[in-house]
């Protein structure tokens, strides 16, 4: 998601991640968390696929009645503390709707005592006052309000009907003492209310809300004018109204936007804002975030459910998130041009996708760190030799020689970062970190 709002007071916030970089999370600013020293993923999880609605937006395919192969309490709970234990900075609960999972309230209250941060996503239905006080009793800090199901008024969308009813919810969650905000959709079906809308948001008297744009199914001319002219009113509003936070879902390329937007008027505050968009990085799909479904399913992205990397009653999640490939080594050839070689490989084949991601990462973080990488085309390749001097007709014999070398597939379960240090002898090698699949030796 990208928050306008705490990108526009960018020269503060620009501050505290200076600030709390390369801090744990429990010493960071709530919404600075991301910027911590955390290694784990926020955990997205929908814990359960029945919902006391069926909209027919959900991009989820919630259903009326709980799937029998949904985790038991028993899995979840061991779930809660796997997470606990490669800490996870943050878990953001949906459904289905959460709040129909009879154990909902032991499995928040077992996670608020592990350390762990939870927030809830409810379309608040049943939210009463009784519920809205176990809600805090369980540790939940803040419940994000999604208006579909109670804005599906008489086959359509009315979200201005949907926030009146869902007004009661929000009394009773602010008396409890948790936070609420509400996540709105819009779309060609009511695009034409938005400044309706957001006055009666404004009438609630909430401080934060969330649009998610909705286009199925359409030509992508449309989509793209109708998400400028949303993106262009919450930007206006944003800048207009310093004490509402307005947050849009799915789409990173907003952030841009809202550069491009603010460098017109302000290009001082531009280039500190475009800092901390760097700083954020792009969409976090499988690298900040992760999604676990109802039935222990590991997704990288909530809104990308045909995607499975693997199973938690399988797997560990940490375990997970670094999936064993294929490789095999195939070609030999020189770095420099053949009349001054410097360096002979052999070329690495396989799962070319899986290596290239793990490239962006290693990319990502080099940048975090404040260091420069290296933007040279990326050639997975295994060093045979370092040379000097060559005679050209040895070297092209040996390529000859060896042009059809290729080994059998092996497979890659971790990988592990060196430091070099150079000598007079050649360089030493000092192993720094491990990651992948042993647990026993493994930072996630």
């Amino acid at each position: 998601m990208i928050n306008f709002s705490r990108l526009l007071k960018v020269r503060e916030t620009a501050r505290d991640v200076e600030k709390h970089h390369n801090k744990r999370a429990d010493e960071v600013p709530k919404h600075l968390i991301r910027y911590s020293n955390v290694k784990a993923p926020m955990v997205s999880w929908n814990i359960t696929r029945k919902c006391n609605f069926s909209c027919d937006i959900c991009h989820l395919d919630s259903a009326l009645e709980a799937e029998s192969d949904e985790l038991t309490t028993k899995e979840a709970i061991e779930f809660i503390d796997h997470m606990a234990s490669i800490k996870v900075p943050m878990i953001s609960v949906y459904g289905g709707e959460p709040l129909t999972r009879d154990d909902f309230f032991a499995l928040a209250g077992h996670a608020h005592k592990k350390g762990l941060r939870i927030i809830l996503s409810s379309n608040a239905a049943l939210i009463t006052e009784q519920t809205a006080r176990e809600i805090a009793e369980s540790g939940i800090s803040y419940v994000g309000i999604d208006m579909d199901g109670f804005s599906q008024i008489d086959g359509g969308m009315d979200v201005i009907a949907g926030l009146e009813k869902a007004k009661p919810a929000m009394e009773y969650l602010r008396n409890a003492g948790v936070g609420c905000g509400v996540r709105i959709t819009i779309g060609d079906f009511n695009l034409s209310q938005m400044s309706s809308i957001i006055e009666a948001i404004e009438n609630t008297g909430l401080k934060r809300f969330a649009v998610c744009q909705h286009f199925g199914g359409r030509d992508w001319k449309a989509v793209k004018e109708e998400r400028r002219e949303i993106i262009d009113f919450l930007i206006d509003y944003a800048m207009k109204n310093p004490e509402m936070e307005v947050v849009t879902e799915q789409l990173y390329d907003d952030g841009v936007y809202l550069l491009q937007r603010v460098a017109e008027r302000e290009p001082e505050i531009a280039a500190e804002m475009e800092k901390l968009l760097a700083r954020q990085g792009g969409c976090p799909a499988g690298d900040r975030i992760v999604n676990v479904d109802y039935r222990g399913d590991v997704h990288l992205c909530p809104y990308w459910q045909s995607r499975t990397i693997g199973n938690i009653r399988e797997k560990k999640l940490s375990d997970i998130c670094f999936d064993p490939f294929d490789l095999s080594l195939g070609e030999v050839d020189c770095f420099a041009h053949k009349r001054q070689p410097t360096i002979v490989w052999a070329g690495v084949k396989g799962e070319g996708e899986a290596l290239q991601r793990l490239h962006h990462k290693t990319l990502k973080a080099i940048e975090k760190a404040g260091l420069i990488p290296d933007r040279r085309k990326y050639k997975p390749h295994v060093t045979l030799a370092r040379m000097k001097q060559m005679p050209k007709e040895k070297l092209l014999s040996y390529l000859e020689a060896n042009n059809h070398f290729k080994t059998d597939n092996f497979t890659i379960s971790h990988f592990t970062q060196f430091r070099s240090h150079l000598t007079r002898h050649g360089a030493d090698y000092e192993v720094l970190a491990r990651y992948g699949s042993d647990p026993s030796n493994t930072q996630f």
